[in-house]
């Protein structure tokens, strides 16, 4: 099974009339069939998390999708310690110029690793059209982020 796109009308006049026709791929004759429509998990532009839009959102700040800043993505080279340099280090850190990304290692707000929270690299992202897939991903990442310190309790018997 393969799913593509069609650049349609609001009708679906181009779509509608593709269904039931065959074309070639390789030795292989393929039949168009209409697939069910699945609008995906959302993902809230507000914290970037998967599984609600803005209206839902319960975070308290807004994130930026690039360093999980609390800051939004156009306020990134001004908030960001990465873009806006310190000109007070030893030696000097210049800002990242204007116009240029963000050359700096991202940190995705939902997997925790090294690529912005919008990047289809993410693996939830590829998750994005199932809802129990992402939220037990989610759980599992929680899990991973969860450092469980030694106690350091002085009393023997607790540490039995």
């Amino acid at each position: 099974t393969a799913y593509f796109n069609i650049w349609d009308s609001k009708s679906g006049y181009r779509a509608r009339s593709l269904i039931g026709r065959t074309f070639m791929l390789g030795p292989h004759v393929l039949r168009i069939k209409e697939s069910n429509r699945q609008a995906g998990v959302p993902q809230c532009q507000r914290c970037w998390k998967w599984g609600h839009v803005i209206q839902a959102c319960k975070a308290q700040a807004l994130r930026c999708p690039i360093c999980s800043g609390p800051h939004a993505e156009e306020q990134h080279r001004d908030h960001a310690a990465c873009c806006k340099g310190s000109l007070k280090s030893n030696p000097p850190i210049p800002a990242t110029p204007v116009g240029e990304p963000c050359p700096h290692h991202h940190r995705c707000s939902n997997c925790k690793k090294e690529h912005p929270a919008t990047s289809n690299k993410c693996m939830f992202w590829g998750l994005r059209f199932d809802r129990p897939a992402i939220e037990a991903l989610y759980k599992k990442v929680r899990e991973r982020v969860v450092v469980r310190r030694p106690s350091t309790s002085s009393n023997p018997s607790a540490l039995a």
